[in-house]
């Protein structure tokens, strides 16, 4: 990550989301003293003043890299980061989403790279069953949330647009992806086909309530893997060798073996047990679930594998001209600029209306005390589709108050995406969030009275001297060297 920040983002802002509040702590400390990279941790445990002093010199381009909790990074936004790292996998593909979507904000080409590892599910695993909040339907949805961004992961195939919009119903021709994802970039000259692999799917939750129950051993995730890749050194016994599913996923590849795995604990045929070692570190091992498994066994579930398979002449020379073709189209063909223009028009025109309805409170009639044109041309790139999704975005609270329901109806209106997300629902925006209260005239009023207070406070300088002034500072020692740097302060107290 290092590496990549410093030769492809050198001076670009980024963040780079973290598991916990300790991991954030140590990317920040590694990135800053190990590589030179001016980079802060940003989570829940930090002091408010240190956290909004934090937020400040990211913003203000001080700090270039924020090293953010999953969970609590949501509410930071920044137009122009360039990159957003995941040092570990996300809970859910709606996580996922909404993270990877912090980048590029103001239009331009952005990266997103997410490192991953088996070890990432087991713990967020252990989170999930040590919250004794979660029983139930509820625990079992955050189980295959959880699962299914494993899956996310280890698909090494399918194209990662379509299979982020294929998540929330949405259709994407994978020829389209540009620039390429990196299944794509990978997918010349093959295609991408259905496998049916119920049989490996059978044979390898055999093999592991053979194990379970036969030599009473629960295996673990790379055990079960290797036996059932037939690799005799890393058996723990003879007798493990000779059960009828070793080396049966011999043909497969291992990253083929780890998703037909993936896909039995998403159906629920495997079960994972977590357990923590003497040292906290999260153990796992696997069950089986006998109902599920005679299901499987019994033709009754179905396992598919995307895979990639080398096309033949005439499919190589369509896909080239189907690839030139996307090539040679103009940005605005694809849609998105179309209806960010749609989006933003329809912002910008809606606003004498809005300010007309609510004349009463208004003594200015300049229209940007209704929405500025910055402030919509963020709603046109993000298109919120709920108040709390709006909130996210550096738009003033006091409009989001008066003019909410009015903001998400246009972009409900203007935008085909947000369309199809409400289509067959029986209210659109204006009911989309219960817990939220309906604004009333008097508070209309009142927060009208207190508009100038308000844009003082949202006006660019207004409070960052103080954050500036009540700020430690840092000093970065190295090879002799010394540079002045924003500071901040680890929980443990070291700087």
């Amino acid at each position: 990550i290092a590496e990549e920040i410093k030769s492809v983002h050198k001076d670009e802002s980024g963040i780079v989301y973290c598991l916990s509040q300790k991991d954030c702590e140590g990317v920040a400390v590694a990135l800053h003293e190990q590589y030179g990279i001016r980079a802060a941790p940003y989570h829940a445990g930090l002091p408010d003043k240190q956290r909004t002093a934090t937020q400040h010199f990211w913003t203000s381009n001080r700090y270039q890299v924020i090293c953010a909790t999953i969970a609590f990074g949501m509410g930071i936004n920044k137009a122009d980061v360039r990159f957003v790292y995941h040092h570990s996998m996300p809970k859910n593909i709606e996580g996922y989403y909404q993270e990877s979507g912090r980048a590029g904000r103001d239009g331009r080409r952005s990266r997103c790279v997410l490192y991953f590892s088996m070890s990432d599910h087991f713990r967020h695993l252990n989170m999930i069953h040590y919250d004794k909040s979660l029983n139930g339907d509820l625990l079992a949805q955050k189980e295959e949330g959880l699962s299914r961004m494993v899956l996310y992961c280890l698909n090494d195939v399918e194209c990662r647009r379509r299979m982020l919009l294929k998540h929330f119903d949405e259709d994407f021709d994978r020829n389209k992806c540009s620039p390429e994802c990196d299944n794509c970039s990978e997918r010349a000259g093959a295609s991408v086909r259905e496998v049916d692999a119920s049989d490996y799917a059978r044979d390898l939750a055999g093999l592991c309530r053979d194990l379970c129950r036969k030599h009473r051993h629960k295996p673990s995730t790379a055990y079960l893997v290797d036996l059932f890749r037939g690799r005799k050194s890393k058996a723990k016994g003879f007798e493990h060798c000779d059960l009828p599913g070793f080396g049966n996923g011999k043909s497969l590849k291992e990253n083929e073996v780890y998703r037909v795995l993936e896909e039995l604990v998403l159906h629920q045929v495997l079960l994972i047990k977590i357990a923590v070692g003497n040292y906290g570190q999260v153990l796992s091992s696997y069950e089986v679930n006998d109902a599920n498994y005679r299901r499987l066994a019994n033709g009754g579930l179905k396992i598919v594998l995307l895979t990639r398979q080398k096309l033949s002449t005439e499919e190589r020379i369509a896909y080239a001209d189907k690839l030139r073709s996307v090539k040679q189209r103009k940005p605005e063909d694809t849609g998105t600029e179309k209806n960010f223009l749609n989006v933003l028009n329809a912002l910008m025109q809606s606003r004498r209306q809005w300010m007309v309805k609510k004349e009463s409170s208004f003594s200015d009639t300049n229209l940007n005390n209704v929405l500025k044109s910055e402030e919509a041309r963020e709603i046109a790139r993000s298109l919120p589709r709920t108040i709390e999704e709006l909130r996210l975005n550096k738009i003033r609270s006091f409009v989001v108050d008066l003019f909410g329901d009015e903001i998400l109806l246009v972009v409900s209106k203007h935008s085909p995406v947000v369309s199809k997300y409400f289509a067959g629902k029986s209210s659109v925006p204006t009911n989309v969030s219960k817990t939220r209260k309906r604004v009333t005239q008097s508070e209309v009023e009142g927060v009208a009275r207190n508009l100038n207070k308000e844009l003082a406070k949202s006006s660019p300088g207004r409070g960052k001297t103080k954050a500036s002034a009540q700020s430690q500072t840092g000093t970065e020692a190295g090879n002799g060297s010394k540079r002045t740097l924003p500071g901040w302060t680890r929980k443990t107290g070291t700087k």
